[in-house]
């Protein structure tokens, strides 16, 4: 897929989407860009300053080093396990407060902020 970039910019991802337990590699022209609900597991990038200053005017051969450098059961460890019958082992969920209104105290607001924090550092 890196390749197939032909000269343009972006990134390569390969990423678990634990609502259908799979894993997809998919092309990204910027740092905004996934799918819904998905974990990043590997990421290559295809912008010019990645490679150039090592490898010139040869994205090739940065892709083949890339693949080469690879740590497979690094990135097998990031995948949720499978349980018997199919099931994965844990759901990758990620925590959300309710949406604040134009009429929200600032003791609400506050609140779901402490609440928003307290979920990032668990």
């Amino acid at each position: 897929m890196a390749l197939g970039l032909a000269g343009s910019s972006g990134w390569v991802l390969l990423t678990y989407v634990p609502r259908d337990a799979r894993l997809i590699n998919h092309t990204s022209a910027g740092h905004e860009q996934s799918v819904a609900g998905s974990v990043p597991i590997l990421a290559l990038d295809m912008y010019e300053h990645a490679y150039h200053l090592e490898f010139g005017a040869n994205p090739a051969a940065y892709v083949a080093a890339f693949m080469r450098n690879i740590d497979l059961e690094h990135c097998a460890g990031a995948v949720p396990k499978r349980r018997e019958g199919g099931a994965a082992a844990r759901k990758l969920i990620q925590k959300t407060v309710s949406p604040i209104s134009r009429r929200s105290r600032f003791e609400e607001v506050k609140g779901m902020l402490d609440l928003r924090e307290a979920g990032c550092r668990s």
